[in-house]
């Protein structure tokens, strides 16, 4: 999934395909918490911050049938010490689908590289 910045948040679209699929027909509830990790995750480095997920919680709203472009969004909620708050949501043509809240763990830019 493609994704950018758009005002002070992230924005993506995707389109629900077969890679997505859990019962026939929609899209399995973990692809949608890996689409909205994604793009939750960039809004850190959008930050100048370095994190990684800690805790994603996800509430589902609608199910997302196949074939249906999606537009995930995600925005800095907080800031509270090593702890970086993010809010998302993924919306579809008949409405909300998920909304999310996560909390990211900031990191020292030379964890991420370290192997």
């Amino acid at each position: 999934m493609n994704h950018w910045v758009e005002g002070d948040g992230v924005v993506g679209e995707v389109t629900l395909d077969e890679r997505h699929e859990g019962l026939a027909g929609f899209a399995h509830g973990g692809a949608l918490a890996a689409l909205l990790d994604d793009v939750m995750g960039a809004v850190p480095r959008l930050n100048g911050l370095w994190a990684v997920t800690g805790r994603l919680q996800v509430r589902y709203r609608l199910p997302a049938r196949l074939g249906q472009q999606c537009r995930v969004t995600a925005s800095l909620a907080a800031i509270v010490g090593s702890r970086v708050e993010i809010v998302g949501a993924i919306d579809g043509p008949q409405g909300v689908i998920a909304e999310a809240d996560a909390t990211f763990v900031r990191v020292e830019a030379d964890y991420m590289s370290a192997g």
